[in-house]
């Protein structure tokens, strides 16, 4: 019995050396490139992280002490807000589609006749 195993082997010594071979070089790629047999990996999508940071103001500037407030007030009303941007300080008013300088008690100038104005996000009526 052990001598056919070893005749076998001399008969196929070529084919046995290449079969070694190759596996042999499996084995290296495998390693090389960090692959692993039998183990599937699961795509995911990315995921978005988002980070709200809070601003702060570290020198607590009020813009209500402004020189002029009418054009202050008139450069919010004019950005992206509009009268949300307006509405978040006392010194202004939105009145008739504009910002202008105001407080509680209606607008400094009336632009027209209109009888209503925000202060603070609040609707007014004028008397």
């Amino acid at each position: 019995m052990i001598i056919d195993i070893l005749m076998y082997i001399g008969n196929n010594i070529i084919e046995i050396l290449l079969m070694a071979a190759l596996f042999l070089v499996i084995v290296i790629n495998l390693h090389i490139y960090d692959l692993e047999i039998g183990k599937k990996k699961i795509k995911t999508k990315p995921t978005k992280t988002v980070i709200f940071e809070k601003m702060s103001n570290k020198d607590d500037v009020d813009l209500c002490d402004s020189d002029n407030l009418e054009e202050m007030c008139n450069n919010l009303g004019k950005s992206k807000g509009g009268k949300s941007t307006c509405n978040l300080v006392s010194c202004c008013v939105w009145y008739d589609g504009k910002c202008g300088e105001g407080d509680e008690n209606g607008p400094m100038f009336k632009y027209d006749d209109k009888k209503t104005y925000w202060h603070l996000n609040k609707k007014y009526k004028l008397d």
